[in-house]
């Protein structure tokens, strides 16, 4: 049975450009589902590999209001703020701006959309967006070397970056991965629609919406195989989208040149 050589049959057809038109019914619905999925994936494994290579993010982008509260800060605050052995010095709790607490209880802090409360072990920033992050105090926290609010958001920016690693990675991952998939999808159900327009020609034997989406799936393996390839050896999701879209346009077009769309001319038979 056809179900029982899924996925095997996918590969053979998307080899061969006759096969991937006349065998336009092997893929159920949920068979094509699974193929979306496995070619999402697959275009995610150079962005899993090159993980690690994840540009630093700004603050601002992040936690937006914060930043803007901070930007508004006098720097002499945070000049006065001491930390030794990876702990900060003071010990009485402080509201020194609207947006700074030291040692504040989370009682108070829970008060402010946006700011920082420097505690005895670490630093909490959060911002009105919601999001919440702990900064743990190190050797390099040394405020007396920052001369401007500016180099205050920089240094802060810096360190959070260093502290927040794996959700700069996962929320870069997740960003791409939906690019990636969106792409995709735009793709298939794009490429999908202008094959399904060809019905209206009395040339054409393709008759419904499945049977072009099971063609687009089946013309997609190899330009997203060859972007992957790409991909593994230089690293530019843009790069990687553009070749998948384009081996794409490229594969549809041989298919029309060797099968006109039609089942009797792609066997090789004759229309008189």
């Amino acid at each position: 049975m056809k179900s029982s050589q899924f996925p095997v049959t996918y590969f053979a057809n998307s080899f061969s450009s006759k096969k991937m038109f006349l065998n336009r019914n092997d893929l159920k619905v949920w068979q094509m589902i699974i193929v979306t999925i496995f070619l999402v994936f697959l275009m995610l494994n150079p962005v899993a590999i090159n993980a690690s290579k994840t540009p630093n993010l700004k603050l601002g982008d992040i936690m937006p209001s914060l930043s803007k509260e901070i930007l508004k800060t006098d720097v002499g605050i945070f000049q006065e703020i001491k930390i030794e052995n990876n702990q900060l010095v003071e010990t009485k709790t402080k509201k020194v701006s609207d947006a700074i607490f030291i040692n504040g209880s989370k009682e108070d802090f829970e008060k402010i959309k946006s700011g920082l409360n420097f505690e005895t072990n670490q630093l909490v920033i959060k911002d009105e967006n919601g999001l919440i992050f702990q900064l743990r105090y190190t050797e390099s926290w040394d405020f007396s070397k920052l001369t401007s609010i500016n180099d205050v958001n920089t240094w802060l920016t810096k360190e959070w970056n260093i502290q927040n690693t794996s959700y700069r990675i996962l929320s870069t991952f997740f960003l791409v991965g939906l690019l990636v998939l969106s792409s995709t999808l735009f793709l298939i159900f794009g490429t999908s629609f202008f094959l399904w327009l060809t019905r209206k020609n009395h040339l054409s034997t393709i008759k419904t919406f499945k049977e072009s989406v099971n063609i687009t799936l089946n013309a997609l393996f190899l330009s997203t195989l060859i972007a992957v390839v790409v991909g593994l050896v230089y690293y530019d999701v843009s790069m990687m989208l553009m070749i998948q879209a384009f081996g794409l346009a490229i594969e549809v077009l041989i298919i029309f040149a060797k099968t006109k769309f039609n089942d009797t001319l792609a066997v090789g038979g004759s229309l008189h």
